[in-house]
């Protein structure tokens, strides 16, 4: 084989499992984390929903007019709070757990103004350090 054939069976060798490699795993972390703030963000949704469903705030002539216009905006909300850029570092499950409980345990007179002011949902309260 000539010095030249082997020079670029190296080059291509090395761009098809070097970088290719290393973007793949980026990925792959990168999907994992999203993935994760997905959870969570369905969570948290989930439990206010069903909250809002307890406060008899979703119906025709309520609130919110169905299950899914509730999830869909409050899912939006915290989307915005929790994610990869707001928590880099992840959520802890402990104030995640608490946040849940406040949520559940919450008064239906005014639901959402409560939990707006609710440090235990909040991403500073979320978030791990």
């Amino acid at each position: 084989m000539s010095l030249t054939a082997m020079g670029l069976l190296l080059a291509c060798a090395s761009s098809n499992h070097g970088p290719a490699v290393a973007g793949t795993s980026t990925q792959t972390m990168i999907s994992s984390a999203q993935a994760s703030d997905a959870t969570i963000v369905e969570r948290v949704a989930n439990a206010r929903c069903d909250r809002e469903e307890m406060c008899s705030n979703i119906g025709p002539g309520r609130k919110y007019v169905s299950r899914n216009v509730c999830m869909e905006q409050i899912r939006g909300g915290i989307a915005n709070d929790i994610n990869g850029y707001n928590c880099p570092r992840g959520v802890d499950s402990d104030a995640l757990d608490s946040c849940m409980a406040a949520i559940k345990n919450n008064d239906c007179s005014n639901f959402i103004e409560t939990m707006r002011r609710s440090d235990r949902c909040r991403p500073a309260a979320l978030c791990l350090k």
